[in-house]
């Protein structure tokens, strides 16, 4: 019900969600849940929810979620020490963007052109709040106070500062202290649900630790590039199921001691 616009006028879609980059930042969630079937219990029905997250993903058009999604492809890869497809995946991406580049409209050549330069209008927005985000932690390392950064309803845009970047929200309102918490909680995280997925034979709590770990990586290009804590539903359901790997982690040290 909702559609937006990029910058050449295509529409752009959000499904039910606030708008197209909750809905990206939510399929890459799900895109996680159907990853593992991939790498242990793989049937054709798979392909189907495949085809229709990478529909969903051309419909919203976010390049930062499509870029996580191959990034989570990668990464699962690497869990399961595929070297070999890894090295093939990558040659196979730089032949094809070499094709895209060469062989797509000039509406898609621009779109790559201006988005690696910064030119385009979405890319310079967010360099401009970086800037602007990094020059006031460097002048209030303690930060400012609550509700002074971000694209939340609770923030005056008149006052705000940044707001492009999930690390410099943070260390804009909190200081540095406050994304060095933060960054360390993510790559726990991540490590404690690649643990538990290498330890545990439990199928369940295999298939939650791999979903954990493969989103909240395939989420650190958006926290990048906007106010992803603020997209609830993938905010929260990951950091519940995180809470859940944390909680089944230290269980099987208990046991283990």
């Amino acid at each position: 019900s909702w559609s937006f616009e990029s910058q050449e006028s295509s529409p752009r879609y959000a499904s039910f969600f606030a708008d197209p980059l909750e809905f990206s930042a939510s399929l890459i969630l799900f895109f996680s849940f159907i990853l593992f079937y991939f790498h242990t219990s793989f049937k054709k029905v798979h392909f189907i929810f495949l085809f229709l997250i990478f529909i969903s993903l051309f419909l919203s058009f976010s390049r930062g979620a499509i870029v996580a999604c191959l990034g989570v492809v990668l990464f699962s890869l690497f869990i399961h020490e595929k070297y070999k497809i890894l090295l093939y995946i990558f040659l196979s991406s730089i032949v094809f963007l070499f094709v895209l580049y060469n062989f797509s409209t000039e509406e898609i050549q621009y779109i790559i052109i201006d988005t690696i330069k910064f030119e385009n209008t979405s890319s310079l927005g967010h360099l401009i709040e970086w800037i602007e985000g990094i020059l006031s932690i460097l002048e209030n390392p303690l930060g400012i106070g609550l509700a002074m950064s971000g694209n939340a309803g609770g923030v005056d845009q008149s006052l705000k500062v940044g707001g492009e970047n999930q690390f410099l929200i943070f260390g804009v309102q909190m200081g540095i202290i406050a994304i060095i918490i933060y960054i360390a909680i993510l790559l726990t995280v991540i490590i404690r649900s690649l643990k538990l997925y290498v330890d545990t034979k439990d199928l369940k709590h295999k298939h939650i630790s791999f979903m954990v770990a493969c989103t909240k990586f395939g989420l650190i290009l958006p926290l990048l590039t906007a106010n992803a804590e603020l997209y609830l539903f993938v905010s929260l359901v990951s950091w519940l199921l995180a809470g859940y790997v944390e909680k089944t982690y230290l269980k099987l040290q208990l046991e283990k001691n």
